[in-house]
Parts: structure tokens; sequence; C-alpha cells
């Protein structure tokens, strides 16, 4: 069976988690729920669970300090990062630790299977090939990429009304080289960072032009174009209209 600890503060997402499934059903059992983060660590010292799902805000010690420790002690515990939409700012952290999959709070009892599927995949995979080396060439990057590149989103996200966004700020913040992160982003979304930042942009000036209470140049302003005549040429390439058209037609009254 594989062993499996449970660790998050929040007494409802622990007992979401070991009711929500028939762990039995995926050959898994729950060794372990925890609340705190020393908890967790002492659990995987001493239990060595197979997979842990560990929420990143916990008491005692967070969850990116427990996977730190983890890595740092070579265990060979399949790491599940449990985090919320708020947090996600922070989730890039354990890229570089090496965390196998993540989880976004609030989840379906969908989401938790295809974590716990893939987390026991990952483990038969490791021990049909023997190497984790030879793990990681089948796929197991790919997680890493896509929490990489959900990570650059939610930092857009969170700054697009910056005139002087850039992609060195970007890589600078996540503490990645600039052409590295391009290379990821575009391998996995398909677009560019910069074409995400202005699709980011021109949607929320697309909220802004539905309130009714902005006039075009605030708009322009407030989604961080240093140009409202530029702003209106990009919105109407991107959208086939003007902003001014968009907002006669979709103003919420």
């Amino acid at each position: 069976m594989t062993r499996i600890l449970l660790a998050d503060d929040e007494s409802i997402f622990l007992e979401f988690m070991q009711t929500i499934l028939n762990w039995g059903k995926y050959g898994c059992e729950i060794c372990a729920c925890v609340k705190d983060g020393r908890a967790a660590l002492d659990v995987i010292l001493s239990e060595k669970p197979d997979v842990a799902f560990i929420d990143i805000s916990m008491p005692l010690m967070d969850g990116i300090e427990v996977c730190r420790e983890v890595r740092k002690r070579k265990l060979p515990v399949k790491l599940v990062i449990v985090t919320g939409h708020d947090e996600f700012s922070f989730a890039y952290q354990a890229i570089k630790i090496g965390i196998d999959d993540y989880l976004l709070k609030p989840f379906t009892r969908e989401e938790l299977t295809e974590a716990v599927q893939k987390a026991v995949q990952g483990l038969e995979q490791a021990e049909a090939a023997g190497s984790e080396k030879k793990l990681e060439n089948m796929g197991e990057g790919k997680t890493k990429y896509e929490i990489m590149s959900h990570a650059i989103e939610e930092y857009l996200n969170q700054n697009y009304g910056k005139k002087s966004l850039s992609l060195q700020e970007v890589a600078t913040a996540m503490g990645f080289e600039n052409s590295y992160l391009r290379r990821v982003y575009k391998m996995t979304k398909g677009i560019t960072i910069m074409q995400k930042l202005e699709d980011i942009r021109i949607t929320k000036a697309k909220q802004y032009l539905e309130s009714g209470n902005y006039q075009n140049q605030e708009i322009s302003e407030l989604v961080g174009f240093s140009d409202p005549f530029y702003f209106s040429k990009r919105f109407k390439q991107c959208c086939g209209i003007t902003p001014s058209e968009y907002r006669q037609k979709n103003v919420k009254i």
C-alpha cells in the first residue's frame, strides 16, 4: 500500500481529504494527519510515508521549509504542495526545492484524485526505472514547468498595473534567468510572457469599461499602458472594436 501523510492546519481540509476519496481504491492508506509543519517533518522522518500532501501555511514550520528539509535529507517521499490562490506567489520557491506536484485550494474530488494517481504512478515508474534521473525524463519535469508558469501568471496578475513591468523584473522577482523563464513559459503555454501580460491588461480594461465609471485615459493608466492612444490601438487590434465602442455595447447599468 502507498502510505500517505496529510498535513494542513485547517481541520476542514484535513477532513475533506480524508473522507472525499476511497483511498484504498487507489492502493493507498493514510498513515498520519497533522496540523503543523514540525509534526509533518517528524512524521516523514519516523513513519517514512511514500507521499506527503503539505499545506504551505502552517504553524511552527511552513510547508516550504518542510519540503526544503525533506529534500536536504534526500528522503524519497513524493511532495505535493497544497496552496491557496492568494499564496501561489510564494509557491515558486518550491520549484527550486523539487516538489512533485501541487494542489490549489479549493480543490475538487477530481483534482485530488488526479494528484493521488499521478503520485502513485510516479512511485511505480520510479521503482520500475530504478533511477530518479530516468523518472525525470518520463515527464516529471512537466509539473515543475506548469508550476513555474502559473507562478509567472500570478505575478503578472498582481503587477499588471505597473507601466515599467518588464520580463527582467519578473525573472528577478522569481529568482530565475530571463531567458530560462521565457523558454519555460512559451513551451508550457504556447505564447510569450509579454503576450500574456497584454492579455491580462486587455481583460482588466474590459472590466473597467463594463463598469462605466472610468474614462479611456484612466483605464489606460490603471492597466499599465503608458500611452492612452497606444492602449486604444492595441485594444482595437485585440478586440476588433475601440474601447469606447466596447463600453457602449457592454456597460453594466
